[in-house]
């Protein structure tokens, strides 16, 4: 239950105690919030188990730990009363699985939390409440992010990108009317990397601030040596419309390469 919408919905600054939710599963458990949110809207939880801990490791399986998944996901079903008042709210799980007595050497708190954050990451792909367990090839899609984000930063430092133009067509004069500027990312080794790749990852970042500004700052300059009555499209990211300097950045920029406003 996100502490921001709590907080929200019962109009206090601080955020009020979450409630303890009772799951059913092959070991009946409590699910207890564990101190402050680790970030966003983000909780770890403590699971105690009330029958005896011992005996219940030994029956625990992969099964299990899936079945506890999905009934706390389950206890999002119906809203919560948190300080008198209804909240209904989705949850999502990342749950990792470790079978007893085979924990891998180099599985500590800190990896196993950082699985689970994978984990969790997945889940909130879908929509509504879900859960989702960690498997190994999360964790190598990560790092396989990982290497493309320092390959985008280093696309950017050495002039990786251009600019391909897709034309606009006036069918009543059966002429080109414009063009559309379109990014595309040449990578030394991978060859050409795909805007569906790329894109979304310079958004998370905050990397598509210094690509979007070179893309218009070249487009607008290519344009201007163009026939003067061709129109030139430049796509920006929702991100970009969030920079407080977008305005100045357009003004300037046409002012810069001379292209009239009007195309």
């Amino acid at each position: 239950l996100a502490p921001a919408l709590v907080a929200y919905a019962t109009g206090r600054a601080a955020t009020p105690p979450l409630p303890k939710v009772r799951v059913t599963g092959p070991v009946t458990t409590a699910v207890t919030a564990l101190g402050e949110p680790a970030s966003g809207d983000r909780n770890s939880a403590v699971v105690e188990a009330v029958e005896d801990l011992a005996d219940a490791l030994a029956r625990e399986s992969r099964a299990d730990a899936e079945d506890l998944a999905r009934s706390m996901v389950a206890s999002f079903d119906e809203p919560f009363e948190v300080e008198g008042r209804n909240i209904s709210a989705a949850g999502s799980v990342g749950a990792l699985y470790v079978a007893g007595g085979k924990r891998p050497v180099d599985l500590d708190a800190a990896i196993a939390l950082q699985n689970c954050d994978l984990a969790l990451y997945q889940a909130k792909q879908s929509a509504g409440s879900s859960y989702r367990m960690f498997q190994p090839s999360m964790r190598q899609k990560l790092q396989q992010r990982r290497e493309l984000e320092i390959d985008l930063q280093k696309a950017i430092e050495e002039g990786q990108f251009e600019l391909f133009y897709q034309p606009f067509v006036d069918t009543g004069r059966r002429a080109i009317s414009g063009f559309e500027a379109l990014l595309r990312w040449n990578h030394p080794e991978r060859g050409r990397v795909s805007p569906s790749t790329f894109i979304p990852l310079a958004e998370e970042t905050g990397m598509i601030t210094e690509i979007g500004l070179w893309a218009l700052e070249t487009a607008c300059e290519q344009a201007a040596s163009w026939v003067s009555d061709l129109a030139i499209s430049v796509n920006l990211s929702a991100v970009q419309f969030k920079s407080p300097t977008l305005v100045a950045d357009v003004r300037r920029v046409l002012a810069k390469s001379g292209l009239q406003p009007s195309r």
